[in-house]
Order: C-alpha cells, then sequence, then structure tokens
C-alpha cells in the first residue's frame, strides 16, 4: 500500500512538473514572438472575389447543377 502512495505521489509530481514546464515554454515562445512580431509577417487575408477564370465558373455551374439533380 506504501509503495502504491508512493509511486502515485511520483507520477502526479512528474505530470505536474512536465505542465509547469510546458506552461513556461509557451510563455516564454508568445513574449519572443511579441517581441519579433516583425520578422514574422502575417499573410495577407484574401476577400471573397468573383472566379478569376471561366474554367471556375464553370466548376460552380457544375456543382450547382448537381445539387439541383440531387433534389
Amino acid at each position: 500500500m506504501t509503495e502504491g502512495i508512493f509511486l502515485m505521489i511520483i507520477g502526479m509530481g512528474t505530470v505536474f512538473l512536465f505542465l509547469v514546464l510546458m506552461i513556461l515554454a509557451m510563455n516564454g515562445s508568445a513574449r519572443f514572438f511579441q517581441k519579433f512580431a516583425h520578422l514574422f509577417p502575417e499573410e495577407a487575408q484574401q476577400s471573397a472575389k468573383a472566379p478569376n477564370s471561366n474554367n471556375e465558373i464553370e466548376e460552380i455551374a457544375v456543382a450547382i447543377a448537381a445539387v439541383k439533380a440531387k433534389r
């Protein structure tokens, strides 16, 4: 019984230590990326715009026709 409790304490301590280290690593990486954010530019978000080519328009038309035919 004593050995089981001892192993439980060791196991829970190991998990707790791992979680503390993980939180410290996450906070450290957050500080790093905040400090050096200018080195990591965000990608420009693409707005929803009209399809560019005839092929895309045809694909959309085929998809719509397939849905209507299914119904």
